[in-house]
């Protein structure tokens, strides 16, 4: 009778990349929710988790006024796969909370090891007026005897951590929903000032730059200088390309691997015999990437930003783009000068995802793009020395970096410039310590 009430579920634990879930189970899906939903499943992707197929169902199950109870893990809420879908959400449904735990209510022995979270959707329309919660309970949930019209309350007891956010407003839409969840009232106040100073990077005016990820090209297109001494004719054709070998450089002038450009190379017989050994030509109209001007780690164990001076392609890097080819020396580094510093570390520490082992961050390049990372710093002159003094180095280990001389000039530019007071610098700066020691320490267990 036009739906029902209530939707309640506890999906089954399947990442997209599990060979459980096969391509002709993700090609069905995929076929079902563009039936449900029309233009609207664009935003479902072939490579989310099973999850997100019981969630848009459910949704679609429903009355105009029905309920979706799920109980999940929380990967959808910090991936690029799970910003997308939350998206859809924003669209179908109107989110009323979603709720997270101090208390582990599963381990390895006894279920799966894996962190859950609560969502509770309301009805077929937006709500826009409304305000979604965002809830981090202290106690096991079986301690605690309230209801969601009570949270705010909670809050003020200490039993909850809670952050609210209206149904409408541009942070749902900006900001993966992990980051509004975890985040405590300091980062969320960040995000408040970065958006009033800055400018995404799709923003800044008279630039067309953008962020995406390197080619992630197999080690078959990867050669050392080393082929010169066969084919030395290559020569001017070999490509710089950055790779984790290269290390943590400020400024990067110099490669370990190149890529071979097909385009030039006249000598079939030498391309057939440098074919025969196994390695694989660079063709640039096989892909639309271009040489991109500055380069930060993805997997991040090291923080840094590197300045490509050498015009190199990166391997599988979060890279920014001049798409028209006019930037100026002075926006490159400001852009140089945030992301090296501990607020840009802050940023993609809070954004990242921690669930890699030997202690690994992955930062994606969506991530980047939904922050305010350009500021006008006008502080050309003093950029540019720090920028000398750091180019002939490579960023040093986390909290090594963090008490360097030159990194403490990098923040106090930085700082400055947000009028960020000395008193809410130090807990930043605390926040930012916290989480490094805490991921660490994560990937010893």
């Amino acid at each position: 009778k036009k739906g029902f009430d209530v939707v309640i579920a506890n999906p089954p634990y399947l990442e997209a990349r599990s060979p459980e879930f096969t391509d002709e189970m993700k090609a069905s899906l995929q076929s079902n929710t563009k039936v449900r939903w029309g233009s609207l499943a664009r935003n479902i992707v072939r490579g989310a988790d099973l999850l997100i197929y019981f969630y848009e169902l459910a949704i679609y199950l429903i009355r105009r006024t029905g309920v979706v109870v799920f109980i999940t893990q929380n990967s959808w809420l910090d991936t690029d796969y799970g910003k997308k879908f939350q998206n859809f959400l924003l669209n179908t449904t109107y989110v009323k909370a979603i709720i997270d735990s101090d208390f582990k209510y599963f381990d390895s022995e006894q279920g799966p090891n894996i962190n859950t979270i609560i969502s509770i959707f309301y009805g077929k329309s937006c709500h826009t007026n409304e305000n979604l919660y965002f809830a981090r309970f202290h106690d096991n949930y079986q301690n605690v005897t309230l209801n969601l019209d009570k949270l705010y309350k909670a809050g003020k007891q200490h039993v909850v951590d809670i952050h609210k956010f209206q149904y409408g407003g541009k942070f749902l839409r900006e900001i993966k929903w992990g980051i509004l969840l975890t985040s405590g009232k300091e980062i969320i106040n960040l995000l408040v000032v970065l958006k009033e100073k800055g400018k995404r990077i799709n923003q800044i005016e008279g630039l067309n730059l953008s962020i995406g990820q390197g080619l992630n090209l197999s080690k078959a297109y990867q050669v050392t200088t080393n082929i010169l001494n066969k084919f030395p004719m290559i020569k001017n054709s070999l490509i710089p390309f950055m790779t984790s070998y290269d290390g943590a450089l400020f400024e990067l002038r110099r490669t370990k691997y190149f890529l071979i450009d097909k385009n030039g190379l006249n000598n079939k017989d030498m391309i057939n015999e440098i074919e025969n050994l196994g390695i694989k030509f660079f063709d640039f109209n096989l892909t639309r990437k271009i040489k991109p001007i500055l380069i930060l780690p993805r997997g991040v164990s090291r923080y840094f930003c590197t300045v490509n001076s050498i015009s190199a392609f990166s391997s599988s890097f979060v890279d920014i783009y001049d798409n028209d080819e006019n930037i100026t020396e002075e926006a490159k580094l400001n852009l140089w000068l945030f992301l090296n510093s501990s607020i840009g570390w802050l940023i993609r520490e809070v954004s990242g995802r921690k669930s890699l082992g030997g202690g690994l961050l992955k930062a994606e390049a969506t991530d980047l793009r939904s922050f305010p990372i350009y500021f006008d710093f006008r502080a050309y002159s003093q950029i540019k020395e720090i920028f000398r003094s750091n180019s002939n180095r490579e960023a040093m280990n986390y909290f090594d970096e963090l008490n360097s001389s030159e990194h403490k000039r990098i923040d106090e530019i930085v700082f400055n410039y947000l009028q960020i007071n000395q008193r809410t610098q130090e807990r930043l700066l605390e926040i930012l310590n916290s989480l490094l020691i805490n991921r660490i320490e994560k990937s010893k267990t």
